[in-house]
């Protein structure tokens, strides 16, 4: 009995080490989402338990945690840990709304002319004037369109996605904030309001989702035998879950409006 809570905490732990590595990782694009019926398979081919939960919080994840697939679940001999773990695993098109990193867009400065590098990782100067651990991997020229990836959390070199979405890093002296669909037209002030208007939108619609995912886990939760300890330790990671979610919503959201202001 003491393995078996030891293995449930052990997924409620995970799903938060999911969780928080979301922040500065986005899962692959070519990943395919785990779903219940990949569970079963995992299961059915004599796989442990700790072994497909480990999977479960490794991966994205589109499951089907309504009461009626939980009843399936349990049904089919998958065991509480594992159905937790499921719970508790944020779904895969949540994932892509919130684990993609914050952009803005962007063209390369036209004050340089030459076609700019750009490089692999941010480059370091070396007493030699060489770049370590970093190698140039394409160009751009001057005017190109590209998204700026999280550019307040980098100083003097920025990640950026290039139009036909290779990806590398540039010193943020030679990039421009533009606006994404108006570049070379001035910007009212009634399409600020507009982009402004459109942007709180969004920032609802971000945390009306988070919550309804959220009450939609904690109903599942509720219909699951768990000692009260177990139950309070799950009900406080998937809360956690909820707050880095809404943070995420709230990050996006400002950074938004700084774009807004940039055109």
């Amino acid at each position: 009995m003491r393995l078996f809570y030891a293995v449930l905490l052990t997924a409620i732990l995970s799903g938060g080490t999911t969780l928080a590595s979301q922040d500065t990782q986005a899962p692959k694009a070519s990943a395919k989402s785990l779903t219940n019926a990949d569970v079963r398979d995992m299961l059915s081919t004599g796989l442990s338990q700790e072994i497909v939960i480990a999977k479960i919080a490794a991966s994205t994840c589109e499951f089907d945690t309504s009461p009626t697939a939980l009843k399936v679940l349990k049904a089919a001999n998958v065991s509480d840990a594992v159905i937790l773990a499921m719970v508790q695993a944020p779904t895969g098109s949540h994932r892509q709304d919130t684990n993609t990193e914050p952009s803005a867009p962007a063209r390369i400065d036209c004050k340089h002319t030459d076609p700019v590098p750009i490089f692999s990782a941010p480059r370091t100067q070396t007493l030699n004037n060489s770049g370590s651990d970093s190698v140039e991997v394409f160009r751009l020229k001057c005017g190109d369109g590209i998204t700026l990836l999280n550019p307040a959390s980098n100083q003097g070199w920025i990640k950026i996605r290039a139009s036909d979405g290779q990806v590398g890093y540039i010193s943020f002296a030679l990039v421009k904030y533009v606006a994404s669909d108006q570049q070379g037209h001035a910007n009212s002030e009634s399409k600020k309001r507009e982009d402004t208007q459109k942007a709180n939108d969004n920032l609802e619609d971000c945390k009306a989702r988070s919550q309804n995912e959220y009450s939609t886990k904690m109903d599942a939760l509720n219909t699951m035998a768990l000692a009260p300890m177990v139950r309070v330790a799950a009900a406080s990671r998937l809360r956690q879950n909820l707050d880095a979610e809404l943070r995420q919503c709230r990050s996006q959201y400002e950074l938004r409006l700084k774009a807004i202001e940039a055109e």
